[in-house]
């Protein structure tokens, strides 16, 4: 039975089968709709049209109500629930049942959207907002209906975009409208999203609803079919794909959007789902294998973890994961998926006793920190960093491993761990002092911000205990401290931030500490240290006054840090004037500057504060106009140039001047107020500085939105009195003779003047237009500009509905006749209600009156003299159209949004099959003038007939044609209004975990809420008559002669089409049919521009039959007439087309419904649905024969322009014929399975599309040019012809018992039909390869192997490497062997079989006589593709006769071959065996071994050792006997004479020992984990290697030997992350190493030393074998004091990481050992024993006791009697231990410190070494505290004092 009739029978199978399951399926579709009657209904009641949407339930279910069982314990040990009903609940139901969280209902959701309304919109037109939202609603639901009728790109992405729409603004779901968008979205995106784009645009929205209703739905979604995407996007393979896509689409977002949706989807998997995830991932977990990594991904990204809120023990699970997190050392992106399941673990199974496992989790975290540990010089010994592989990992922005840390550090805090968090922070609280910045400065901060975040934030849901709030803050607030003063600006804000949070909870603590600091800091010379303290107090002003009762003294502080930061603002210092502006925004946003002395006698205050704070008020207006005087000269002295050759200035970032402008002004008094206008007015009227007017134009602006009327009426006169001379006589304005920049300066003056001057406009609205139609009148351009901005300011500021102020309060509370002090800092429910501008019949009819004049008259105008011009050229003025032109662009910006324009475009189709709905109305409170319908429509005639003038006689009147086309683009809606120039990133200190919201705040998030509805409302904007013909006038601008034209008309297309959603398709065509005729330079660029762009772009590759066109013109050569530029621009364009990663559909999908499967039930009519199946298959019929033609046309090409081709032209053709293959390929089966079933035989013929093709590209391969050889390559070897499964995983038989996956078995029919191709293209191939092709295409190779080649086929190479291959974890080097080319000889020997090993045989013969690197890179690769093919298929007739000649090449190459070519045949050993059964390479392994028995010297030796562990690699733990072998081998090679030999045997042992460790136990059925250890002959095997090398029997040459070599395994093993291989051993291994400290070969001793501190890294998660290990260092007698000295690093070290993990035993015995070597008789190891005792006290400042007891012993010791040289050593071991308590803490000051520096001063003149150790210690005392001594010396006595200061002083840090 050929493949075909397979094909056949399976499909023909699969179609009964679906038949019978389809009746099934829609029989109980009829059940499902009767009982979602009810649901239905109540979805209508509110609509006027039922829609027939259903929930559907093919992946998603209504989650049953869960219930807590009477024993309170609803789980068993392995996290699933008990109860039968597990299945139907949802994790996040459980939790919810379990907490007693109610879901929010209908009613709620309602009466927020109510509240929202009510307090943030307008109410001009709030009341409209609840009906629009209604019919907006039934909008969604019916653009979803049909989007399910008919799932194709287009009607997916109008329903998103509905939905969209709806969304961002705010209008809310019910619980049942959210669960039915959800389960629908939910059944597109799983069967009917086959595009990218689609998919990650789906996922996007399925995120977000789920996000915003997860506190509504009660649903349980299915996790598999998010698995199954999940994999096929991250590839994780099942089997070997068929077919590698040859033109990736890049997929970064989907992988972002898919993360997060799968993270927000992740509460609504059932219970159930939390076993079979784990069953399904179990066997990943191979320590050996690739697959690890995957198995923690879905672990991370898709394991439930709420439900097991009913636990109530630690389940045996979590000491599995342990196991498996430890498989893996040294690894961040291993270790942040871990800690971010066990942090969802921890956080959510509230009811379970975790402190059992406390300490190891908090041992996790100081490996993850990773910090330098005792002495610098051992800081380089630190393990290896690894990473999870490329071709593995899941990439996101951000490392997030310390944010897990912190919250499961808070999360923990709940189970009694408060004594481990102390130990843990006191280990690591010296690495955040400013001074001590390293790699990990930014991750411990990260670390410290989480932690207290998540404290915070937890504390407020439910508050600590009292106790634990002061033990943590006691244990973090010195340590904020701390990072607070870091020369790094992040930093230090960070810090800020923190101090924040924890100001609202435990004010008291926080803030005096602040405030002394800032106070302290205001005369030092310190400026660091200022600015630090001006942004923490800043930050953290809000709580220092909003809290009365907490902390009533804060509101008393409040003018002494207005003064304060006033004198901070230095120009000088960029860094003090930002974080005093900040501050100073910080205090408008809380403080009304108003006098409240006049209330003081009247007001009864709550304590002395309130008053003190209402006396200073009275300062308020001198502090006021003092501050205006620092603002007016700070602008003029820090503003500097935008760019070197322009006038115009900009302020430097951080000041945020307009923003502290428009606050000041608003929180003035009217006295304030009337003083500051004064001033800026005097300020006015005599300064004159034009660079800087858009700084001082802030004021006034400012200035006019606190009062329009005052503002107006005091600076309109003094700038028009400095523009215009008044002749009182004519009563006329004429213009005064200025200096353009003079002219500039004053108008722009005005329009900032009138701009949102509102209602007081109309009162000066004679003057203004009088002014302006004099200035219109004008022939000077500039001043025709700045008029025309004062003309738009004014209308936008008549019409438009803006916040009238910006108040910190409401002003009818500010006009309150009593004291505002309780109101200052006060929010959220203090700042309703917000006063708007609303249009008023005045400013209405000012604005009409304005666009009569200056619009609508001007045009008639302008019309006119075009038409003079058209009868007489010579009338033609220049300046005088250049002035018109100008005035229209600017003034039409805002005039626009007031007019009509509703004539459609008369060639606009509407296409009944397809869903379209009406145009949104969304109020936003739009003012429309109906005098002035058709205003657009003449505007655009008069600058048409110009356009058409200026183009017949004028057509280098450059500057009018780029007016014409800014005006076309403010016609076109192209520039949108004025937009809100605010940003939140003035609000980020607001943000807090209260979620507390100023006012000003809340009114720009009202402003932006309204400036949305008015987006929202253009957004789809159907295109009109009018704008139809401004884009084909624009069309014919941007293909101008003259590039500034071009640009202006092309830039203007692009925004009028981002403006009107489809507006491309009205010219797109035009543009293709212009390029392909490419009649003129200009007219290509221009098109090429365009059709570049994002929107065209899309449009075109979307749509077949312009691709085809375009593509089509492509094959043509370049017409030499262009310019070079131009050609270069042609080139460009082809290369972007079909490089750009936008996919062509050329097969549309059918659904169930068109098919007839199922009945119809929707509300689209049955004869659409006829109609759309029609179309369909019109359409696919029509792309598949285009795609037919265009792959001939690109066959032909490459036969008729052979000889005249470019090489470049070669490689774009041969792109877009890949391109067609992928295409063509990707789309198989991109229907239902029963369309591809119905439709086997057309699918043959359209088979012939992709073969030819195919064929082409072959050829390719011995084409001319070397590019496009290399590509062809490459292109082939991605289709897996040969019908290859996995040989043998890199997991599998790693388990003992292995857990076998649920998913059930699926019949890939498009894989099959893949299949069927392959089977054509064999038949292809076996034509096309021939002898003669065979040695043109090796000669070709060896050719391409020079070093541009190699590198091109080495980086198509890199792309390769898959999860696939390497599937182990040691990864591959990507620079000496490609990959694709021993996939295509696999391949091609696949087809052919032994006539091909025929043919190729001799060329081997050739190859393997040359010892050229070329001829050798091609040979590797040739012999890599035949051997794994008879590998894994040993059933050739020539099997056995290939095998052996393989063998003798493959051994011959590898004796002779160069060391530059070691890593090429390691990876040709590496590629023959992944993934294949060990016994089927047994022949490979054979001749390594013989390659490595018969050497020809000792790089040939060595070089055998390599491909040994080459082979190793692959073969991992799956051969006992290979393991055995090569365990003897190194083993022996260890004492080699030669070292060259004993460095690869030591690396090999190494790999052999780690392959070796075994992890389970199997006692009977039962099957254990066990910690990593050898098995017995391994361990016997390093135990006669640690007797060899103590053996004094041997020669001392000979132990020298062993010793360096297992000094070097040990090391090794620790230092590259295989410490499990050794864990167990360490107890034997570490004696002798510390023995080898002595020795007196230097080498030796000093690479033991190293090698000790190397074991000292390692982690050892056993209290037994660290108890075994402490027993053996105290059991260790020597004699040599370096050998007592070796121990303390080890001790250091290993108590750093385990301080939290050893037991109270284990501590004290490390204490013991410590102690005592401070009494050592050796001085070295005495001093060591010093900085040992400090650390280990270091990482335990919690246990007082016993650093009394220390304290207090030796004291008594030092008491007991006076030095002398008979008890010198007694009492330097006294002073030891007091120095090391000195040095625990360098940068706090303990109570006991001033008793023990007193006792220390002392001895400062006694004997040595006393003396020395003293003076020491007090050096580095005095160091580490001299910058805070001025507050840390009043713990001392005089004395005391005096003694330190005597010690040698050192620079402040902070100077």
């Amino acid at each position: 039975m050929t493949l075909l009739q397979k094909f056949d029978k399976i499909v023909t199978s699969k179609i009964s089968i679906m038949t019978e399951t389809d009746i099934q399926s829609n029989q109980q579709q009829q059940q499902q709709q009767k009982q979602s009657d009810l649901l239905q209904k109540k979805q209508q009641q509110q609509l006027s049209r039922p829609s027939s949407l259903t929930f559907s339930k093919k992946y998603m279910k209504q989650s049953c109500s869960s219930s807590i069982s009477s024993n309170g314990n609803g789980s068993n040990s392995n996290g699933n629930n008990n109860n039968s009903s597990g299945g139907s609940r949802s994790s996040m139901s459980v939790w919810r049942t379990v907490n007693k969280i109610a879901l929010k209902d209908d009613e709620h959701m309602q009466s927020k959207f109510q509240n929202r309304i009510d307090k943030m919109y307008p109410p001009a037109y709030s009341s409209n907002i609840r009906p629009e939202q209604e019919v907006m609603l039934q909008q969604c639901k019916d653009a979803m209906e049909w989007a399910v009728v008919f799932p194709d790109s287009s009607h997916i992405l109008t329903a998103l975009s509905t939905l969209k729409s709806y969304c961002i603004l705010k209008y809310p779901l019910s619980k049942d409208d959210a669960e039915l968008f959800i389960s629908n979205l939910y059944t597109i995106l799983i069967d009917h999203c086959k595009m990218i784009p689609l998919t990650t645009s789906v996922c996007a929205y399925l995120f977000a609803l789920l996000r915003d209703a997860r506190q509504q739905v009660d649903i349980i979604i299915e996790w598999r079919p998010l698995f199954n995407l999940f994999k096929e996007v991250y590839n994780i393979p099942e089997r070997e794909s068929t077919f590698i896509h040859v033109n990736e689409t890049d997929i970064s977002k989907l992988k972002t959007n898919l993360n997060e949706l799968i993270a927000t989807s992740r509460p609504f998997f059932s219970v159930d789902s939390f076993k079979e995830i784990q069953d399904e991932v179990h066997d990943w977990f191979c320590p050996h294998a690739i697959s690890i990594f995957h198995g923690v991904y879905v672990l991370a990204y898709f394991l439930p973890t709420h439900h097991l809120v009913e636990l109530r023990e630690v389940p045996s699970w979590v000491n599995l994961y342990f196991t498996f997190w430890e498989y893996v050392e040294n690894n961040a992106d291993w270790d942040e998926r871990w800690l971010y399941v066990f942090l969802r673990v921890v956080k959510h199974a509230t009811a379970v006793d975790w402190r059992p496992v406390a300490s190891r989790i908090y041992t996790h975290f100081i490996r993850v920190i990773d910090l330098s540990i005792g002495n610098p010089k051992f800081a380089h010994l630190k393990p290896t960093k690894h990473n999870i592989p490329a071709s593995v990992k899941i990439a996101h922005e951000e490392c997030l491993e310390y944010t897990f840390m912190g919250a499961t550090v808070i999360a923990l805090l709940r189970h009694d761990t408060m004594d481990l968090f102390k130990k843990l922070m006191s280990s690591i609280s010296t690495y955040y002092h400013p001074s001590n910045h390293g790699e990990w400065t930014m991750p411990i901060l990260e670390f410290l911000s989480s932690i207290c975040h998540a404290f915070v934030k937890n504390h407020l849901k439910k508050p600590f205990p009292a106790e634990t709030l002061n033990q943590f803050l006691e244990t973090i607030f010195p340590i904020v401290l701390l990072t607070l003063y870091s020369k790094n600006k992040n930093y230090t804000l960070n810090a800020c931030k923190i101090l924040k949070e924890l100001a609202y909870i435990s004010p008291r603590t926080i803030l005096p500490s602040i405030l002394d600091r800032l106070y302290g800091s205001v005369n030092s010379e310190e400026l660091n240290r200022l600015i630090s303290e001006l942004e923490v107090v800043s930050t953290c002003f809000h709580p220092l006054i909003s809290q009365t009762e907490q902390f009533p003294e804060g509101i008393s502080h409040v003018y002494n840090l207005m003064e304060l930061v006033m004198n901070s603002m230095d120009p000088t210092y960029p860094n003090k004037s930002s974080a005093a502006f900040k501050f100073i925004y910080r205090i408008f946003t809380c403080i009304p500057l108003n006098d409240e002395t006049v209330y003081t006698d009247q007001e009864t205050f709550s304590n002395e504060y309130e008053k003190q704070a209402s006396l200073s008020t009275a300062s308020f207006l001198d502090w006021s106009l003092l501050l205006l005087d620092k603002l007016l000269v700070f602008i003029k002295n820090s503003a500097v140039k935008k760019d070197v050759s322009g006038h115009k200035r900009k302020m430097p970032s951080g000041t945020f001047l307009g923003e502290n402008i428009d606050l000041f002004f608003n929180q003035m008094s009217d006295e304030i107020y009337d003083a500051v206008l004064e001033k800026l007015a005097h300020f006015f009227s005599k300064s004159y500085y034009p660079d800087y007017y858009k700084q001082y134009s802030l004021l006034l602006k400012s200035a006019t939105l606190r009062n329009p009327s005052k503002s107006l009426a005091t600076f309109l006169p003094i700038f028009i009195k400095k523009i215009f001379k008044y002749s009182a006589h004519d009563d006329k304005y004429m213009i005064r003779d200025l200096t353009d920049e003079e002219y500039g300066w004053y108008i722009s003056l005005i329009g900032y003047t009138v701009f949102k001057s509102g209602n007081a406009m109309p009162e000066h609205k004679d003057t203004l237009i009088r002014i302006c139609k004099v200035m219109m009148a004008s022939d000077n351009r500039l001043i025709v500009k700045h008029v025309s901005k004062i003309i738009r300011k004014a209308i936008y500021s008549l019409t438009r509905y803006y916040p009238s102020n910006n108040t910190s309060i409401p002003i009818s509370l500010l006009s309150e006749q009593k004291s505002h002090i309780k109101y200052w800092g006060k929010t959220n429910e203090d700042c309703f209600p917000l006063e708007w501008f609303q249009p008023t019949e005045n400013t209405i009819q000012m604005s009409k009156e304005l666009i009569q004049i200056f619009v609508k008259d001007r045009s008639k105008e302008l019309l006119d003299y075009v038409n003079e011009i058209n009868k007489d050229n010579s009338l033609f003025n220049r300046v005088k159209l250049l002035n018109y032109a100008k005035s229209f662009s600017s003034i039409m910006r805002t005039t626009i949004f007031l007019l009509n324009d509703d004539v459609l475009d008369p060639n606009r189709t509407v296409d009944d099959c397809k869903y379209n709905p009406t145009q949104r109305t969304v109020s936003h409170g739009r003012v429309v003038i109906p005098e002035f319908d058709g205003l657009v429509v003449d505007i655009y005639q008069t600058f048409n007939q110009l356009q058409t003038l200026l183009e017949s006689k004028k057509s280098d009147e450059v500057h009018i044609l780029k007016y014409i086309a800014k005006t076309y683009s403010a016609l076109g809606f192209g520039v949108r209004d004025i937009p809100d120039r605010n940003s939140d990133v003035l609000f980020s200190k607001w943000r807090n975990l209260k979620k507390l919201k100023s006012r000003n705040y809340i009114v720009f998030k009202a402003y932006k809420a309204h400036l949305q509805r008015q987006t929202n409302n253009y957004a789809n904007i159907p295109v009109s008559k009018v704008c139809r013909d401004i884009l084909f006038d624009l069309k014919s601008l941007s293909l101008h002669r003259y590039k500034e034209v071009r640009k202006i008309a092309q830039d203007s297309i692009l925004s009028i089409v981002r403006h009107h959603p489809g507006a491309q398709n009205v010219i797109v065509g035009d543009l293709v049919n212009t390029y392909i005729e490419q009649k003129s330079d200009e007219e290509v660029c221009g098109t090429v521009h365009l059709l570049l762009a994002k929107q065209f772009l899309k449009t075109i590759k979307t749509n077949f039959s312009y691709f085809v066109r375009l593509a089509s013109s492509f094959m043509a050569p370049c017409d030499p007439k262009f310019k070079t530029n131009t050609r270069h621009y042609i080139l460009h364009f082809k290369q972007e087309f079909v490089l750009s990663k936008i996919e062509t559909l050329i097969h549309r999908p059918h659904t169930q419904l068109m098919l007839g499967h199922v009945e119809n039930h929707t509300i689209v009519p049955s004869e659409i649905i006829a109609k759309q199946k029609a179309f369909i298959d019109e359409k696919n019929s029509e792309n598949y024969e285009l795609l037919k033609t265009f792959s001939e046309k690109i066959c032909d090409c490459f036969t008729q322009r052979k000889d005249t081709m470019t090489w470049r032209d070669h490689l774009i053709l041969q792109s877009y014929l890949t391109y067609a293959m992928s295409t063509f390929i990707k789309q198989l089966g991109r229907d239902s399975n029963m369309k591809l079933a119905e439709n086997v035989s057309k699918f043959r013929n359209d088979v012939q599309i992709f073969l030819g093709a195919y064929d082409r590209i072959f050829n390719n391969m011995n084409s001319d040019y070397p590019i496009s050889r290399i590509l062809s390559v490459n292109i082939i070897s991605l289709f897996q012809i040969q019908d290859s499964t996995f040989g043998h995983k890199a997991y599998d038989d790693f388990w003992l018992k292995p857990v076998k996956s649920s998913a059930p078995p699926k019949l890939d029919i498009p894989e099959l039909a893949a299949k069927v191709v392959f089977s054509l293209m064999a038949t292809r191939i076996k034509t096309i390869v021939t002898p003669t092709f065979l040695d043109k295409l090796l000669k070709y190779f060896c050719v391409d192997n020079d070093s541009e080649g190699q590198n091109v086929g080495l980086g198509l190479s890199t792309k390769t490497i898959t999860p696939l291959w390497p599937s182990t974890r040691h990864g591959i080097p990507s620079n000496c062997f490609k990959i694709q080319y021993a996939r295509l000889f696999f391949e091609l020997v696949s087809v052919m079989g032994d006539s091909f090993y025929d043919m190729i045989k001799p060329h081997i013969e050739a190859l393997r006589k040359k010892n050229d690197k070329e001829e050798q890179y091609l040979l590797s690769e040739i012999i890599s593709g035949l051997a794994r093919f008879y590998t894994v298929t040993p059933d050739q007739p020539k099997s056995k006769e290939a095998i052996s000649y393989i063998s003798e090449v493959l051994l011959n190459a590898l004796k002779n071959c160069s060391n530059d070519l070691n890593d090429t045949w390691g990876i040709c050993i590496r590629y023959i065996a992944f993934n294949t059964k060990v016994e089927r390479v047994q022949w490979l392994s054979d001749t390594l071994f013989k390659l490595y028995e018969n050497p020809l010297n000792i790089f040939s030796q060595s070089k055998s050792i390599k491909f040994l562990k080459a082979l190793l690699f692959e073969f991992t733990f799956k051969s006992k006997d290979y393991l055995d072998r090569l365990l003897l081998i190194s083993h022996k090679g260890l004492s080699d004479p030669y070292k060259q030999i004993r460095d690869e045997n030591y690396r090999l042992f190494t790999h052999v020992l780690v392959y070796l460790v075994e992890y389970q136990e199997k006692n009977g059925d039962i099957i254990t984990l066990t910690p990593p250890k050898l098995p017995v002959e391994a361990v016997d095997c390093i135990n006669s290697i640690v007797a060899d090398a103590t053996n004094e029997e041997l020669p001392i040459e000979t132990r020298t030997i062993i010793k360096e070599s297992l000094i070097s395994v040990i090391e090794f093993t620790f230092s590259k992350g295989y410490s499990n291989a050794l864990l167990r051993m360490v107890p034997t291994l570490l004696p002798k190493i510390l023995q080898f400290t002595a020795d007196t070969n230097q080498e030796i001793m000093k690479n033991s030393m190293i090698c000790v501190a190397s074991m000292a890294q390692g982690f050892y998660y056993d209290h037994n074998l660290i108890t075994e290990i402490l027993a053996k260092i105290k059991d260790l007698k020597t004699s040599s004091w370096r050998v007592r000295r070796s121990i303390l690093p080890f001790l250091q070290i290993l108590y750093f990481n385990h301080s939290n993990f050893f037991t109270p035993e284990q501590s004290d015995t490390v204490y013991s050992i410590v102690i005592q070597s401070t009494g050592d008789s050796q001085i070295e190891v005495r001093e060591f024993a010093k900085d040992t005792l400090a650390s280990i006290l270091m990482s335990s400042r919690g246990h007082t006791d016993r650093i009394r007891n220390l304290i207090s012993n030796a004291i008594a010791e030092l008491g007991s009697s006076k030095a002398t040289s008979e008890n010198v050593l007694q009492k330097h071991k006294s002073i030891l231990i007091l120095s090391a308590i000195i040095l625990s803490s360098p940068y706090q000051i303990p109570s006991y410190f001033p008793e023990i520096l007193g006792v220390l001063a002392r001895y400062r003149s006694s004997i040595q070494p006393l003396r020395d150790t003293v003076q020491s210690v007090l050096s580095d005392f005095w160091r580490t505290h001299k910058d805070t001594w001025e507050e840390e010396k009043l713990s001392f006595s005089e004395e005391q004092i005096e003694l330190i200061h005597d010690t040698v002083a050192y620079p402040s840090y902070y100077a």
